[in-house]
């Protein structure tokens, strides 16, 4: 909410320096290409070490605050007797439905930072560097026409 208002703030005071609207819209588009192209660069990294994980049996075992004091939930997942937290925070509101305890499943393990990715964070990878690719490329194309 906070950044909206900033954002709001912004575009008011290039309004109101230049007088004219089409900068708020310029400098907006911008922004969005910045987010979109952030956004693209950070699920390529995902890409990347989801194609250098190797797939593995697991066994979901639990929802908990990792060590690295952050303040998301994991889902964790027994390898043989180790135990590996998920890339990306669980999702709180589906939790019964999506994670069940003591249910086989397969994930893919990234062996240099120790994390797994489940099936639901593979969707959320390929999804998010779809869509940050998509409103990439029609930002681009938008500042063309």
């Amino acid at each position: 909410m906070q950044v909206a208002v900033i954002l709001l703030i912004i575009g008011i005071l290039i309004y109101v320096i230049t007088g004219n609207p089409g900068y708020v819209l310029f400098t907006g588009s911008v922004l969005l290409l910045l987010i979109s192209a952030s956004l693209v660069l950070l699920f390529s990294y995902c890409i990347i070490l989801l194609l250098r994980s190797e797939r593995r049996d697991a066994v979901f075992t639990k929802v908990d605050l990792p060590s690295s004091g952050s303040s998301h939930k994991v889902a964790y997942y027994r390898i043989g007797e180790e135990e590996y937290p998920c890339i990306f925070p669980e999702e709180g509101i589906f939790r019964r439905f999506l994670y069940h305890t003591d249910q086989p499943c397969r994930v893919r393990l990234t062996r240099k930072g120790g994390r797994v990715f489940d099936r639901y964070s593979t969707i959320t990878t390929i999804v998010g560097f779809s869509a940050g690719l998509i409103i990439c490329v029609i930002t681009l194309a938008l500042h063309f026409m």
